[in-house]
């Protein structure tokens, strides 16, 4: 952030000129709030979760079975 700088007046700093700053860092602080209040919407209505959830396989291997849920898109290869 830049620094402000205010105008002197006889008994400190110009008033206008700190409303002013007060008002733009309040509309600033409001414009990022709605932003992440948007983005925090947007990562709770992931379908991920659910996806998780609905597909589940079991891994069985030598010393049992290991059962995980499925977390993204199908790949070429497998990571097991």
């Amino acid at each position: 952030m830049a620094q402000q700088t205010f105008r002197t007046a006889l008994n400190g700093f110009n008033r206008d000129d700190v409303v002013h700053y007060i008002e733009f860092l309040n509309a600033q602080h409001s414009a990022e709030v709605a932003r992440l209040q948007s983005e925090l919407e947007f990562l709770r209505s992931s379908t991920i979760p659910t996806a998780a959830a609905e597909e589940k396989v079991d891994i069985v291997g030598p010393k049992g079975t290991l059962k995980a849920c499925i977390l993204g898109p199908a790949r070429p290869a497998s990571q097991v």
